[in-house]
C-alpha cells in the first residue's frame, strides 16, 4: 500500500464516510424538514464535525477521570452517544429541524463512518485485541466490531423498510446495541488494565440503560397515540 495512503488513511476514510452517509441523509431530508437540497451535504459535514468533537472531548474526559494527563489526540466512540445528541438537538433547534428525524438520520449516517474509522485501525495497527493465552495470536476485536456495524446497519435499514421504526428510535437502538457489544468486547481489548471491570464497562451499562429506556418510552408513546 502506498505510503501516502497509510499516512493519510484516517482523512481518506473520513471523507469516504461522508460520501457513504450522504445518500442516506438525502433520502430523509423531507422528514427532517430541510428546506433546501444543498443543505444535505452541509448537514453531513455538521454530523462529522460534531461527531469528531464529541469523540475527542469524551476521550479527554476519560483521561481526566482515570487520573491521566489530558490529551486531545485520542478519540472515544462513546462521545458520539453521550455528547453528540445534545449538540445535535441544539443544532436542530437553531435550524428548526425535526429532532427525532434528525437523530434517526444521524444513526444511519454514523454507522458507515464508524465502520470506516475501525478499518483505519487495521491500517494503522492500533486498538489490538489481547493475546490469546497459549498462542501468538490476538483476539480479532477490530474485525468483530466491523461485523457488528454491518449487522446493526442492516437492522436499522430493515426497521425503516418494514415500518418498524417509531421516529427517534434508531439512535437509542444503536446506542443500546453498541453498549451490549462493547461491554463484552472490552474484556478482549488490549490496554484495558488488569481489573475485571473497566471504565468502558460503566459507559456500556449507561449506554444500554439510556438507549433501551428511550427506545421503549418512544414506543409506548407511539402506542398511546394510536389508541
Amino acid at each position: 500500500m502506498p505510503t501516502w495512503i497509510t499516512d493519510n488513511s484516517k482523512y481518506i476514510l473520513l471523507f469516504l464516510g461522508v460520501l457513504a452517509g450522504l445518500p442516506l441523509v438525502w433520502k430523509r431530508r423531507k422528514r427532517m424538514k430541510l428546506s433546501r437540497s444543498w443543505l444535505v451535504p452541509l448537514l453531513c459535514l455538521v454530523f462529522t464535525v460534531l461527531s469528531l468533537f464529541s469523540a475527542i472531548a469524551f476521550a479527554a474526559l476519560e483521561s481526566l477521570i482515570s487520573g491521566k494527563q489530558v490529551s486531545f489526540g485520542a478519540i472515544s466512540t462513546y462521545g458520539i452517544y453521550f455528547i453528540c445528541p445534545f449538540l445535535l438537538f441544539a443544532a436542530a433547534r437553531i435550524a428548526r429541524l425535526e429532532k427525532k428525524e434528525l437523530l434517526d438520520a444521524f444513526a444511519l449516517y454514523a454507522v458507515p463512518s464508524l465502520f470506516l474509522m475501525r478499518c483505519n485501525c487495521l491500517i494503522s495497527g492500533c486498538c489490538l485485541g489481547r493475546v490469546i493465552p497459549g498462542t501468538d495470536s490476538r483476539y480479532p476485536t477490530r474485525e468483530i466490531e466491523l461485523v457488528f456495524y454491518i449487522i446493526i446497519f442492516l437492522l436499522l435499514l430493515w426497521r425503516e423498510k418494514h415500518g418498524k421504526n417509531v421516529p427517534g428510535q434508531q439512535f437509542p437502538l444503536l446506542m443500546a446495541a453498541y453498549g451490549v457489544f462493547r461491554f463484552i468486547e472490552e474484556w478482549f481489548r488490549e490496554g484495558t488494565g488488569s481489573s475485571y471491570l473497566h471504565l468502558a464497562h460503566f459507559w456500556s451499562i449507561l449506554a444500554v440503560a439510556a438507549g433501551a429506556s428511550i427506545f421503549f418510552e418512544l414506543g409506548k408513546r407511539a402506542g398511546r397515540k394510536k389508541k
